[in-house]
């Protein structure tokens, strides 16, 4: 595989109510640059991040960009919206190239946050009352049209403890046939729920 240099440059820098940040260098042994952008628009905070990279005489661009809201107040509880469009120039188009991204070196050194080329992921949080909070949160292939579900809840049992669970589904083609390419990315993932209760001492 012969030699992985990782050497970057970082630079950060705030205008009016911006931070602006840069960075550059060699990551992987592949030369890669990178900007990105956090402030507020409004009741929005933004923000944005793109990334450069040159894999072996192939350039390839990723970068996203979320939106999030302040609280939403109301009588009966305040309501919080995140929303991010991300876009990976090495992830997979289609479930033909799926199990290419699973085998790369990339998935294995963990630099994917998303396995699709273009996904959308949206988080809505609402707290009911001061001891109970509900969330949800949809992950979107646009490729595929899967989807990834979990909505959850929060309790605080007392100033100690906390209990918090949610279930996990996904959504989209699920007709899998050994030797053909998976059907969908999220169309598999089952369903699975957890509890977890947090105590702090």
């Amino acid at each position: 595989m012969g030699e992985e240099v990782t050497a970057l440059a970082r630079g950060f820098a705030t205008w009016q109510n911006w931070g602006l940040s840069a960075w550059g260098g060699s990551l992987y042994g592949d030369p890669a640059g990178a900007v990105g952008a956090a402030g507020g628009i409004g009741p929005w905070a933004v923000r944005f991040e793109a990334v450069v990279r040159d894999y072996h005489g192939t350039v390839v661009g990723r970068g996203s960009h979320r939106h999030r809201s302040g609280s939403s107040r109301s009588p009966s509880g305040d309501l919080t919206i995140a929303a991010e469009y991300q876009r990976d120039g090495r992830g997979a188009e289609g479930p033909d190239e799926l199990l290419t991204v699973l085998q790369s070196r990339e998935f294995h050194r963990g630099e994917y946050q998303v396995f699709g080329r273009d996904e959308v992921a949206v988080t809505a949080a609402y707290q009911i009352h001061p001891l109970w909070s509900v969330t949800g949160t949809t992950i979107w292939n646009l490729n595929d049209r899967s989807a990834l579900v979990f909505p959850g809840f929060s309790y605080s049992v007392s100033n100690e403890a906390s209990l918090a669970g949610g279930v996990f589904t996904g959504t989209g083609a699920s007709d899998f046939v050994p030797g053909q390419p998976l059907p969908s990315i999220y169309g598999l993932a089952g369903l699975t729920g957890y509890l977890s209760l947090t105590w702090y001492f």
